[in-house]
């Protein structure tokens, strides 16, 4: 591009002139004969003045941008959230659809032990006898213990409610405090137990039991004695 000066660009009726001179703000560009002014330096606020004129404001147009990033920014955040919500309660539905289901089972487990239990329980009642034993009340839940640690080598099912003692009216000795209990036993245990409840009456009482029977078996044969003078039976004569 051909330098020429204003006055001559002016004279020739140009609108622009090329100094060849770099302006105040660093362009190499033309300029304007009316105004002398830089037509790059002109230029952005041209822009701006053509964008005023057509009702668009850059700063609102650049603030719009910067508003719908944040609200696109928003949106994302949101989603993000919500399907981290929507992966938690999924979670959380399927841990306790699990729990559930443990739980169902562990009842379903229990409910067939203890019917179980029960059927063992019923069987070992069938190969057991009923037996009493006179006791004192404060001694029933002692001497049901020991009758459950013999029983239960036989049948690992019994507990100790299983060994509850029916308590029999007609044994109770108001005069000692003691009544007859029945229990159910093994045949094989009844010895034993008899000898342990003889022991918790002897430790309360001066009752001997032992003596008490030798004291009966003795009684019984002076009496078959005394009725014994020679003669036979009657049924005899």
């Amino acid at each position: 591009m051909t330098p020429i000066d204003r006055k001559t660009a002016k004279s020739h009726g140009l609108t622009h002139y090329f100094t060849g001179e770099l302006c105040k703000n660093g362009h190499l560009s033309e300029r304007y004969v009316s105004t002398g002014a830089c037509v790059e330096c002109l230029r952005p606020q041209k822009s701006k003045t053509n964008l005023s004129k057509n009702g668009l404001n850059l700063s609102e147009i650049r603030a719009n941008l910067s508003e719908n990033s944040e609200i696109a920014k928003m949106q994302a955040m949101i989603l993000e959230l919500q399907s981290r919500i929507d992966a938690a309660l999924q979670a959380k539905a399927v841990a306790s659809h699990a729990d559930q289901m443990a739980e169902l089972e562990a009842r379903r487990v229990a409910a067939q032990e203890e019917a179980d239990r029960r059927a063992a329980v019923h069987e070992a009642f069938g190969n057991m006898i009923q037996k009493r034993f006179r006791l004192y009340e404060e001694d029933v839940a002692t001497f049901k213990a020991a009758a459950l640690a013999f029983s239960v080598m036989r049948c690992p099912a019994l507990r100790l409610e299983d060994m509850q003692p029916a308590r029999t009216a007609q044994g109770v000795n108001r005069a000692s405090g003691t009544a007859m209990f029945t229990f159910m036993i093994y045949a094989d245990d009844y010895q034993a137990l008899l000898d342990y409840s003889n022991q918790l009456l002897s430790a309360r009482s001066c009752f001997n039991p032992e003596r008490a029977r030798q004291q009966a078996i003795a009684s019984a044969e002076q009496a078959a004695a005394l009725d014994d003078n020679g003669e036979p039976p009657m049924n005899f004569k």
